[in-house]
C-alpha cells in the first residue's frame, strides 16, 4: 500500500507512505477489494475497519480509523493510476 494514514487524511495530512507490517515481520501490506489488509510476508490479514495501525509520523499509535478515513485515504492513493480503479474502489467501499 502506498497511501496516507486514514486518520491523518481525516486531519488534512495526506502524505503517502508504504505500509509495513509491524513487529519482527516487516512485510509489505496490501489492501484488497474486499476491504482486507494482507501482509505479503507472513500472510496475516485483517479487515481494515478492525485494523490497528501506527503511522510513520508518530501521530497515531494503534488507532482504528473510520470508514470515512479509509475511503478518503484509498481514493487519494496510487490506486487511481490503475485501469480498473473505479470497479476496485467501488468493491472496496461496498465491503467496508
Amino acid at each position: 500500500m502506498h497511501m496516507a494514514c486514514p486518520q491523518c487524511f481525516l486531519e488534512g495530512r495526506a502524505n503517502r507512505e508504504y505500509w509495513i507490517h509491524g513487529g519482527s515481520c516487516g512485510g509489505y501490506l496490501y489492501i484488497d477489494d474486499s476491504g482486507y489488509v494482507r501482509c505479503d510476508k507472513c500472510g496475516k490479514s485483517a479487515k481494515v475497519t478492525r485494523m490497528r495501525f501506527s503511522c510513520d509520523c508518530g501521530k497515531h499509535r494503534f488507532t482504528i480509523s473510520s470508514k470515512k478515513g479509509w475511503g478518503g485515504a484509498v481514493c487519494a492513493s496510487d490506486i487511481s493510476n490503475k485501469s480498473d480503479a473505479l470497479s476496485w474502489f467501488q468493491s472496496f467501499l461496498k465491503h467496508l
